[in-house]
């Protein structure tokens, strides 16, 4: 009796419709497209995700104040909102990677959306917790460690050449 056999690589990339040049183009745009992210400063972006934040933050009993477009004041401390802290950047490195040529726009929203929505709670959370007394680098830093790996985690799993 014959073992049964998984499909060998050529099976799976004609299946998938890719091949390994494709995958390299995809993992090559991956830094072109953050660094076009970086050619715009998305102050409008940046001052929704703040204005988000400061909203969720008072929702739970925090006492954080926007000021001037992307800052806010926590706790005596002036915080900015730069682009990681929206995460558009990871979000512009993704396309490459999860773009589809059927239903691709369908797809990159939403991502966007669900990324976007995961990161707004990541923002409050961090508050909360430095808040609660727990160190900056903990509350805000390894939690955006956390959220961008799953984020990368996500990614791998649903990209079209998986």
């Amino acid at each position: 009796m014959a073992a049964s056999q998984s499909p060998s690589l050529s099976a799976t990339l004609a299946t998938t419709g890719t091949t390994p040049a494709r995958q390299t183009l995809r993992w090559a745009l991956v830094p072109l497209f953050v660094l076009l992210c970086y050619q715009f400063d998305w102050t409008v972006w940046r001052t929704l995700h703040r204005d988000a934040t400061v909203w969720g933050a008072q929702a739970i009993g925090l006492n954080a104040q926007p000021q001037a477009s992307t800052w806010l004041t926590f706790r005596g401390t002036l915080y900015s909102f730069t682009i990681a802290c929206t995460a558009l950047d990871a979000c512009f490195g993704a396309v490459p990677l999860l773009f589809r040529r059927k239903f691709a726009i369908t797809n990159l929203i939403l991502f966007f959306t669900y990324a976007n929505t995961a990161n707004f709670i990541r923002q409050v959370l961090g508050l909360y917790l430095f808040a609660a007394g727990v160190p900056w680098w903990l509350a805000h830093e390894a939690i955006a460690g956390v959220y961008y790996f799953t984020l990368l985690l996500w990614i791998l799993h649903h990209r079209p050449d998986a």
